[in-house]
């Protein structure tokens, strides 16, 4: 039983531990931070990036398309080329949908995605675009897109071999935001002439749009579940804390003990901070991907 005891003393108010739980004393929380600070130096080191909690401070895309190759050399899949041509087809249709007030793979007028790389002089076998808007990190959009599963075909199809994402800030609709355009493709092969013949490369071609989907605090766990790892982790750790303020605000409350300021700091100021830190954090997550 003493273990379950010290597991009850280090959770829940009581009085063996003078319903001061363990985790909520000086020394746990700081080891808590200390390994949230620890875990977040390793990210640093591996990934080489200044980022807070996995987070990037603005979305680039260049960094769009070396994080799903990553995601890609992850699932055995061959990485994408970056296509100067799908480029500039994906920052048209990004600047297009600001410039004409729409959200959609279609414009209001029927102007397809395919348009926009027909129109770069791009002839594709295979094509298929993702959209995403409203994100605040680069990872926040590539986790957002692999939370969806049209948008998650799209990044790991392995018929897809270049790949071209722009972004564009502006007014759209009644917010500012930045939205997300990554055309994926394989090129048409090109026709080879034997003499008076010519063998022409596969003339099938096929494109795939996606369906939208929304990421906000109407559905917590698709938001948190489109945070990076190390965010995910901060989140769950502060609200984790929350919940134990709270339990012992509630538990010292029923009991009429006396307060004291250097055993029993009054835990709800201090639940009520870590879930401002938790919804800040999930507010990373808000987005939508089209």
């Amino acid at each position: 039983m003493k273990p379950l005891r010290q597991i009850k003393n280090f959770f829940i108010p009581n009085i063996r531990n003078s319903f001061h739980p363990y985790l909520l004393r000086t020394p746990a929380l700081a080891t808590v931070a200390a390994s949230l600070l620890f875990a977040q130096i390793i990210f640093n080191v591996v990934t080489h990036s200044p980022s807070i909690f996995g987070m990037r401070p603005s979305i680039e895309g260049s960094e769009l398309t070396e994080l799903t190759n990553e995601i890609r050399d992850e699932h055995g899949l061959e990485q994408l080329r970056r296509s100067p041509r799908l480029e500039r087809a994906a920052q048209a249709k990004a600047e297009d949908m600001l410039e004409r007030d729409y959200w959609s793979h279609f414009a209001p007028d029927g102007t397809s995605p395919w348009s926009f790389i027909k129109e770069v002089n791009y002839s594709y076998r295979y094509a298929g675009e993702n959209l995403a808007k409203s994100f605040q990190t680069n990872q926040g959009v590539i986790q957002g897109w692999m939370q969806s599963y049209d948008h998650r075909n799209n990044l790991l199809d392995s018929r897809f071999t270049e790949i071209g994402i722009a972004t564009a800030s502006g007014a759209l609709g009644d917010e500012n935001t930045t939205v997300v355009v990554a055309m994926y493709a394989t090129p048409q092969p090109v026709s080879v002439h034997l003499g008076e013949g010519a063998v022409q490369g596969a003339s099938d071609t096929s494109d795939r749009v996606t369906v939208p989907v929304s990421y906000t605090l109407t559905n917590p766990l698709m938001s948190l579940a489109a945070l990076p790892i190390l965010t995910q982790m901060a989140v769950l750790s502060a609200t984790g804390l929350s919940v134990l303020f709270a339990m012992q605000h509630v538990v010292i409350q029923k009991k009429r003990l006396l307060w004291d300021a250097h055993i029993h700091p009054r835990p709800i100021l201090q639940a009520v901070v870590l879930l401002g830190v938790a919804v800040l954090l999930i507010q990373t997550g808000f987005g939508v991907v089209g």
